[in-house]
């Protein structure tokens, strides 16, 4: 409601929802339309990786596929992060330092959704940091040694996330296949809105 309230005091705004959403005040529910069509205009394009899985060896280096080597067996990022946009859209405490209770707010009975985040597609990952849903790490490297710490350990958090005992060769290579899953699509362009 705090959003809806700030909008409310930007006097640009109003015209703008009435003319994409005509006979609708500014709310809640069109935000939440706007911010969607917005969204899915945000597609990735072809990565190095898409290639490689096509068969061009010399698509991504030696060092990212044996970071998808990691990806799918030691780091077991592939079993939430997985199909061709690397996301199974599940909720998952990831250990995260945080008092923000994600998912649990809407389910407090449910233990596993305490803390729960959607896990997100990773298409395009090197072009979306900060990373994690409150923005607290900066790089793919911090997130790779997020994962191999483990995470914060409390009853909710995922038993997927545990301490993964990843050299630095290992941090570096699974870094590497990351950074193939991200286009050289050109970045999108942010709209100018109203202040």
């Amino acid at each position: 409601m705090r959003l809806m309230e700030r909008l409310a005091t930007i006097p640009e705004y109003k015209p703008l929802f009435l003319a994409a959403f005509p006979g609708d005040s500014m709310s809640p529910k069109t935000l939440a339309k706007a911010i969607a069509t917005y969204e899915r205009t945000v597609i990735s394009q072809r990565a190095p990786f898409d290639d490689w899985i096509e068969g061009n060896e010399q698509a991504i280096s030696e060092q990212a596929k044996r970071g998808f080597a990691l990806f799918n067996a030691k780091a077991q990022c592939s079993s939430c992060h997985e199909g061709w946009n690397f996301t199974n859209d599940g909720f998952q405490d990831i250990g995260l330092p945080s008092d923000d209770v994600g998912r649990g707010k809407f389910m407090p009975s449910v233990v596993k959704m305490q803390y729960a985040f959607k896990t997100p597609g990773l298409r395009e990952i090197a072009r979306r940091g900060p990373y994690m849903h409150d923005g607290s790490l900066a790089t793919l490297e911090q997130v790779v040694d997020h994962y191999d710490r483990g995470g914060v350990g409390r009853p909710s958090r995922s038993d997927l996330v545990k301490p993964l005992g990843l050299t630095a060769q290992e941090k570096s290579d699974l870094v590497a296949f990351l950074k193939t899953l991200t286009s050289d699509l050109s970045p999108t362009a942010v709209p100018v809105l109203p202040r």
